[in-house]
Protein backbone atom coordinates (compact mmCIF):
# COMPACT_ATOMS: atom_id res chain seq x y z
CA UNK A 1 0.00 0.00 0.00
CA UNK A 2 2.80 2.31 -0.78
CA UNK A 3 0.41 4.72 -2.97
CA UNK A 4 -1.95 4.95 0.08
CA UNK A 5 -1.15 8.49 1.57
CA UNK A 6 -1.54 9.99 -2.02
CA UNK A 7 -4.83 8.15 -2.19
CA UNK A 8 -5.81 9.26 1.26
CA UNK A 9 -5.02 12.52 0.33
CA UNK A 10 -6.89 12.88 -2.94
CA UNK A 11 -10.03 11.38 -0.99
CA UNK A 12 -9.69 13.76 1.45
CA UNK A 13 -9.24 17.21 -0.87
CA UNK A 14 -12.20 16.19 -3.11
CA UNK A 15 -14.46 15.39 -0.18
CA UNK A 16 -12.87 19.51 0.86
CA UNK A 17 -12.31 18.39 4.40
CA UNK A 18 -9.24 18.91 6.60
CA UNK A 19 -6.94 16.46 8.08
CA UNK A 20 -8.60 17.77 11.24
CA UNK A 21 -11.92 16.54 10.57
CA UNK A 22 -11.00 13.38 9.16
CA UNK A 23 -9.53 12.42 12.05
CA UNK A 24 -12.36 13.01 14.31
CA UNK A 25 -14.74 10.95 11.49
CA UNK A 26 -12.66 8.17 11.75
CA UNK A 27 -11.70 8.31 15.19
CA UNK A 28 -8.07 8.75 15.04
CA UNK A 29 -5.57 11.31 15.80
CA UNK A 30 -4.76 14.11 13.03
CA UNK A 31 -0.89 13.28 13.41
CA UNK A 32 -2.09 9.50 12.94
CA UNK A 33 -3.79 11.10 9.24
CA UNK A 34 -0.93 12.83 8.28
CA UNK A 35 1.43 9.75 8.83
CA UNK A 36 -0.78 8.06 6.73
CA UNK A 37 -0.75 10.87 4.29
CA UNK A 38 3.31 10.68 4.02
CA UNK A 39 3.01 7.25 3.90
CA UNK A 40 5.63 6.77 7.08
CA UNK A 41 2.33 4.65 8.89
CA UNK A 42 0.42 2.06 7.44
CA UNK A 43 -3.49 2.28 8.82
CA UNK A 44 -4.35 -1.00 11.57
CA UNK A 45 -7.14 -3.23 9.66
CA UNK A 46 -9.25 -1.59 11.72
CA UNK A 47 -8.57 2.19 10.90
CA UNK A 48 -8.48 1.02 7.27
CA UNK A 49 -12.08 -0.17 7.50
CA UNK A 50 -13.05 3.44 8.78
CA UNK A 51 -11.50 5.03 6.44
CA UNK A 52 -12.83 3.03 3.63
CA UNK A 53 -16.47 3.39 5.17
CA UNK A 54 -16.39 6.78 5.64
CA UNK A 55 -15.09 7.45 1.69
CA UNK A 56 -17.16 4.46 0.36
CA UNK A 57 -14.13 3.14 -1.52
CA UNK A 58 -13.92 -0.13 -1.41
CA UNK A 59 -10.34 -1.97 -0.07
CA UNK A 60 -9.51 -2.79 -3.96
CA UNK A 61 -9.47 0.53 -4.67
CA UNK A 62 -6.50 1.24 -2.20
CA UNK A 63 -4.98 -1.92 -3.24
CA UNK A 64 -5.20 -1.10 -7.07
CA UNK A 65 -7.50 -3.91 -7.94
CA UNK A 66 -10.19 -1.61 -8.93
CA UNK A 67 -10.77 -2.16 -12.27
CA UNK A 68 -10.87 1.20 -13.99
CA UNK A 69 -14.15 3.26 -15.18
CA UNK A 70 -12.97 4.63 -18.24
CA UNK A 71 -14.40 8.93 -18.17
CA UNK A 72 -15.54 9.12 -21.52
CA UNK A 73 -18.16 7.00 -21.01
CA UNK A 74 -20.96 7.64 -22.97
CA UNK A 75 -24.31 7.10 -21.29
CA UNK A 76 -27.62 7.44 -23.25
CA UNK A 77 -30.38 7.80 -20.38
CA UNK A 78 -30.35 9.45 -17.04
CA UNK A 79 -31.08 6.05 -15.59
CA UNK A 80 -28.11 4.14 -16.27
CA UNK A 81 -26.62 7.36 -14.94
CA UNK A 82 -28.34 7.26 -11.52
CA UNK A 83 -28.49 3.51 -11.21
CA UNK A 84 -24.50 3.01 -12.27
CA UNK A 85 -23.01 5.68 -10.54
CA UNK A 86 -23.56 7.31 -6.31
CA UNK A 87 -23.04 11.62 -7.70
CA UNK A 88 -22.73 13.90 -4.68
CA UNK A 89 -22.84 17.49 -4.86
CA UNK A 90 -21.49 19.05 -1.40
CA UNK A 91 -21.12 15.51 0.54
CA UNK A 92 -25.34 14.89 -0.79
CA UNK A 93 -26.35 12.69 -3.33
CA UNK A 94 -28.01 13.71 -5.91
CA UNK A 95 -32.06 13.35 -6.99
CA UNK A 96 -33.47 11.59 -9.78
CA UNK A 97 -34.97 15.74 -10.51
CA UNK A 98 -31.48 17.37 -10.09
CA UNK A 99 -29.89 14.31 -12.64
CA UNK A 100 -32.57 15.17 -15.16
CA UNK A 101 -33.13 19.08 -14.32
CA UNK A 102 -28.58 19.12 -15.22
CA UNK A 103 -29.22 16.58 -18.45
CA UNK A 104 -32.01 19.04 -20.00
CA UNK A 105 -29.89 21.92 -18.72
CA UNK A 106 -26.60 20.87 -20.58
CA UNK A 107 -29.02 20.00 -23.75
CA UNK A 108 -30.43 23.30 -24.16
CA UNK A 109 -26.69 24.79 -23.55
CA UNK A 110 -25.29 22.91 -26.42
CA UNK A 111 -28.52 23.19 -28.82
CA UNK A 112 -28.55 27.37 -28.24
CA UNK A 113 -24.57 27.20 -29.04
CA UNK A 114 -24.53 24.84 -31.77
CA UNK A 115 -27.10 27.79 -33.21
CA UNK A 116 -24.86 30.36 -32.08
CA UNK A 117 -27.00 31.64 -29.73
CA UNK A 118 -24.70 32.54 -26.66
Amino acid sequence: MNDFGQKLKGLRTAKNISPERLAEEVKVTKSMIWSYELNKKVPTNIHLGRIRDYFEVTMDFFLDREKKVPLNKNLHTYEEIFNKYKISIDDIQISREELLESISYIRAKRIMKSQNLI
